[in-house]
């Protein structure tokens, strides 16, 4: 109750968030009896607005606070329908007419583009005002991409969004629907035929165009295409050219916030924009305030408007207003008042991970930061000989880093499953050059029509981003580096938070209360540890992984895990389809076998017992299996080109199914399927239905 009376914002996420969650998960949308509850407790919060004695009763004001409680989880369930896309379920042969947003990743070998469509042939595709498609387009030396400021003619065939076909794994398809996307298409330069007719350009397109102006005057100018994708990053939030290689080593040193813009590049923003006005207005005066407002949300508009960007430029607006009105806001409810006003905007925001992530960040660096800086002042800086200058903004980095990561370190452990060992190594190594690199990266553009200046100013932004590069990818070379294949429960990150929270009670004072509460907090989470330990050493599971045209099978027993695949499957290709699934399932990998060895002149045949089953895999075969000495057996699972009597084995193996991986051919499914109609096995087709998973039972 105290935080909500400190915390008025607080309130009203309490209601709008779940509006939003479980409008988002249902399929009924209920437009009459919303409106009808929109429109009656609308009414009711007038009439409490404009009558006094509504809110100065006490009785009263518990009627009123149900009215405003309706009003914006029935707000909260309309605003969401309104803003999620169509959902595109079949496939269909369309012509489109319709206009280029944005464009992904020029530099790839896949482009990929965002159109909006306008007028579609088939009446049968769904389409809502605000959806939009992805499409796919192969980029070599000969394509003309498509300008985002012209009308353009499509064909090709619509695909829904990609489903998820493997357990535990990163659902894609919920990924792009969040950001409007509906369906998406694999396209030719020639499915392109520009339409002459004008264009109402929207204000994203202006962001786009002012984007790609500013990366073509860098590219320009001497700033190399590494360096270049680097500086679009921090400036611009313009990620998508970077490479793969060098992003993983900002992600596993722990300096990828850098990359995102975010509070960090926004605050440096304000503090320029502060320092330039403050020769010509005072801190109170309103011009200051509409001004530098105006400013920040033009960058947030260059930016594209992303959650983290919004949340900076809204909190530094509240900062700025309290300014003006001469009083010090409370940094949690404008912390809060953020995140409401954002979720208005765009509710999807809150299945975001950069929204929470970016809320949480500074939540955590609010609130611990003071205590921490009071810990180092104690403990390092109390002799006067150290009081220097250098020391003091290092402290201040280790404070705000550590204070952060306090933030964020459970909800990380939840969504990755993975930490940065040598994060604070990182931040106090690279963020002092984040400031000059943003603040050089400015002047560059704001003077690239003044002759040689953009270059001198290019030859200082390679410097310091290389340097930047090189502590990066030392970070990330370190001896363990990178905590991976940890999996932290949603129990155990709510209980990680209780924890937090624990340790921020200690700030103002230590009493036994404080501290019997942290320790109920510590057994149960060694409690709630310990029941997943016992959840994993007790699994025997069985799963077939869809991987493309390669064979992926685990067979769990006991915790232990014993994989099965083909040698062209690569570790990257293991890890995207089964690595979430081993984080959350598996203890150890007991051994792996190779299902296509060719230096075996009889097949791959493999006979695995669980607590309650027998499993046969075969791997793929040029010879001929015989089936005699095959033993019964509950699962067959068939892995490739297998040269076997199909029927012969279902009979001699009395199984009761049959599992044929994904890199089992297409016409040989075909031919099995076709011969199992007439047996009592269960036939189940990896490539069509997705992964095969079953759990196995105690004995």
């Amino acid at each position: 109750m105290y935080l909500l009376k400190e915390i008025p914002f607080l309130k009203f996420l309490v209601v709008l968030v779940p509006g939003i969650f479980f409008s988002y998960q249902s399929e009924c949308k209920m437009p009459v009896i919303f409106n009808l509850i929109i429109i009656l407790s609308f009414s009711g919060l007038i009439l409490f607005i404009f009558a006094p004695s509504f809110y100065r009763k006490r009785r009263l004001r518990i009627i009123s606070g149900i009215i405003i409680a309706i009003f914006l989880f029935s707000a909260a369930w309309m605003l969401t329908q309104q803003a999620m896309p169509s959902k595109i379920k079949s496939e269909y042969d369309i012509i489109a007419e319709g206009r280029v947003e944005r464009i992904e990743n020029p530099l790839s070998q896949w482009v990929r583009i965002i159109f909006i469509p306008e007028k579609i042939s088939n009446s049968e595709v769904p389409v809502k005002r605000n959806d939009r498609w992805l499409l796919m387009m192969r980029n070599d030396s000969a394509t003309q991409l498509p300008a985002i400021d012209r009308k353009f003619l499509i064909r090709g065939r619509l695909n829904g969004l990609p489903r998820v076909v493997n357990p535990d794994a990163f659902d894609y398809g919920a990924y792009l629907f969040r950001r409007g996307i509906t369906g998406q298409m694999f396209v030719n330069p020639n499915d392109f035929m520009m339409i002459d007719e004008p264009v109402r350009i929207k204000i994203k397109a202006y962001a786009e165009m002012f984007r790609n102006f500013c990366i073509a005057l860098f590219a320009n100018n001497g700033v190399e295409d590494t360096q270049r994708s680097i500086l679009s990053a921090l400036i611009l939030g313009e990620r998508s050219d970077i490479d793969h290689e060098l992003n993983d080593s900002f992600v596993r040193s722990g300096a990828v916030h850098m990359l995102a813009v975010s509070g960090l590049h926004v605050g440096i923003i304000y503090l320029i924009i502060n320092w330039v006005l403050s020769f010509f207005l005072k801190p109170t005066h309103p011009c200051k305030f509409l001004i530098m407002v105006a400013l920040l949300f033009a960058y947030a508009f260059v930016t594209g408007f992303s959650p983290s960007v919004m949340r900076a430029v809204v909190m530094f607006s509240f900062v700025q207003g309290g300014k003006v009105l001469a009083k010090e806001a409370n940094i949690y409810n404008n912390l809060c008042a953020s995140a409401f006003f954002l979720l208005l905007y765009n509710p999807l925001f809150l299945f975001n991970t950069g929204f929470w992530l970016s809320h949480l960040a500074v939540a955590g660096i609010v609130a611990f930061t003071p205590m921490l800086e009071n810990i180092m002042r104690l403990n390092y800086l109390s002799n006067k000989k150290v009081h220097h200058y250098f020391l003091k903004k290092t402290g201040s980095l280790i404070s705000v880093s550590l204070a952060a990561q306090m933030g964020v370190f459970p909800a990380l452990l939840y969504i990755f499953g993975a930490f940065p060992v040598y994060f604070l190594l990182a931040n106090l190594l690279v963020l002092p050059l984040i400031a000059p690199v943003i603040i050089i990266g400015i002047l560059f553009l704001l003077t690239a029509w003044i002759p040689l200046v953009p270059q001198i100013l290019s030859w200082a932004l390679n410097l310091l981003i290389k340097l930047i590069e090189l502590l990066v990818t030392w970070v990330d070379a370190l001896p363990y580096s990178y905590m991976e294949n940890m999996w932290v429960s949603l129990p155990m990150m709510i209980i990680l938070f209780v924890l937090v929270m624990n340790i921020y009670s200690f700030d103002e004072y230590v009493s036994a209360r404080k501290l019997i509460k942290t320790g109920i907090t510590l057994a149960l989470l060694l409690f709630v540890c310990n029941i997943q330990y016992f959840t994993k050493k007790t699994n025997s599971q069985l799963v077939v992984f869809s991987t493309g045209n390669q064979a992926l099978i685990e067979v769990i027993t006991g915790g232990e895990s014993n994989l099965f695949l083909t040698s062209d499957l690569n570790q990257k290709g293991r890890e995207y389809a089964a690595g979430a699934f081993e984080r959350k399932n598996v203890i150890q990998n007991n051994a792996i076998y190779i299902l296509n060895d060719t230096s075996k002149i009889t097949p791959s045949v493999y006979r695995i017992s669980t607590c309650t089953e027998k499993i046969l895999i075969i791997g793929e075969s040029k010879k001929r299996l015989s089936v005699e000495n095959i033993d019964s057996c509950s699962f067959v699972i068939l892995a490739g080109n297998v040269n076997i009597n199909f029927c012969e084995l279902i009979n001699k193996t009395k199984c009761h199914t049959v599992v044929l991986a994904s890199n089992c051919p297409v016409w040989k499914t075909k031919e099995w399927m076709s011969e199992s109609e007439n047996s009592n096995a269960t036939v189940y087709d990896v490539r069509k239905n997705g992964a095969f998973n079953i759990k196995f039972g105690f004995r």
